[in-house]
């Protein structure tokens, strides 16, 4: 919410670029996967091809953490997340 109000007040903007949107997220999932591993986690990315998008890396890359968090969070006794792209 903090994000969105600087977006809209002007005080922070936004940096678009175009960025491979699956690479973005298969080394999110890496990085979550060496944290959650121990807690017996496995992440399943299934993608059929690369995807190109144009659009703030970084805060994508913060929705895609949010996501997996979330999943992870209420994954409850299913430990197996599946992300879908």
């Amino acid at each position: 919410m903090l994000d969105l109000s600087k977006l809209q007040s002007g005080n922070e903007e936004l940096d678009i670029k175009e960025f491979n949107i699956t690479s973005v997220t298969e080394n999110t999932i890496e990085r979550i996967k060496k944290l959650t591993e121990k807690d017996g986690f496995t992440f399943e990315f299934d993608f059929d091809k690369n995807v190109f998008v144009k659009a703030d890396e970084t805060k994508i890359l913060q929705v895609i953490y949010n996501f997996l968090s979330n999943a992870i969070n209420y994954s409850e006794d299913n430990k197996n997340i599946i992300i879908r792209q």
